[in-house]
């Protein structure tokens, strides 16, 4: 199964430890694509963050156009798997038994999935999720700066504002395009600094505003787990 993930010299750090911690895995096949980037760090509702996330849902769609009927991970690079193997088999077990066309790490406890992990099987409603996507980011990111952009957002997609980008307008049109999803939970994919579980496969480092502090918690977590099963 292939994962894909993009980065950029604002983030290097993050990729370093992303091909650090999984130089030994086998499971996946991972392709990461360095994107050329605006100068600065890639925080939150930064004109980097922005550009990143749109340059990312490009990426997933041309890779989703390229291989129709795949299945395949798409991943932030802030995401530390644990067991590689045991994962793909439950990916695998999970979208072939359930139908699944879309299955997403779980925001939190929320009904509505989180954009840094997700396994898609390149279906025509999902390559149009993709395409949706793009065409409402690309839109919120040209009027963003206009005194009226909500209502102008609201009145042409029904959509008030974008506080996450892609995972917003996904969230939106998965419920509302029939496509067949479901959530990772947190069980399986760790959330922020929560407690690991026996069943834990992978850790994503969210609720943190930059790459240090990301850094920081997906090393403090790694020796968690270690710690965990070495009990």
């Amino acid at each position: 199964m292939k994962l894909y993930y993009i980065w950029s010299t604002g983030i290097e750090a993050l990729h370093h430890l992303f091909q650090a911690n999984h130089k030994d895995q086998y499971a996946f096949d991972i392709i990461d694509d360095k994107i050329v980037q605006l100068e600065g760090e890639s925080v939150y509702k930064s004109d980097v963050w922005h550009n990143a996330v749109l340059k990312k849902t490009i990426r997933d769609y041309n890779v989703l156009k390229k291989h129709p009927n795949e299945t395949m991970v798409f991943s932030d690079p802030d995401i530390c798997i644990y067991d590689a193997p045991k994962l793909k088999a439950y990916l695998e077990n999970r979208m072939a038994e359930e139908n699944l066309e879309f299955l997403a790490m779980q925001e939190s406890y929320y009904d509505a999935h989180n954009g840094g992990f997700l396994c898609v099987k390149s279906t025509k409603n999902t390559r149009w999720l993709y395409k949706k996507s793009i065409e409402v980011l690309s839109y919120f990111i040209r009027v963003r700066s206009k005194f009226l952009f909500k209502p102008m957002l609201w009145f042409k997609y029904g959509i008030w504002d974008l506080p996450y980008l892609d995972q917003t307008i996904m969230n939106k049109y998965l419920k509302e395009g029939g496509i067949n999803y479901a959530y990772i939970p947190g069980s399986i994919g760790c959330w922020a600094d929560g407690l690991l579980t026996e069943d834990t496969l992978f850790h994503h480092a969210v609720c943190t505003t930059n790459q240090d502090e990301k850094l920081i918690l997906l090393k403090k977590k790694q020796k968690e787990f270690n710690n965990f099963n070495n009990c």
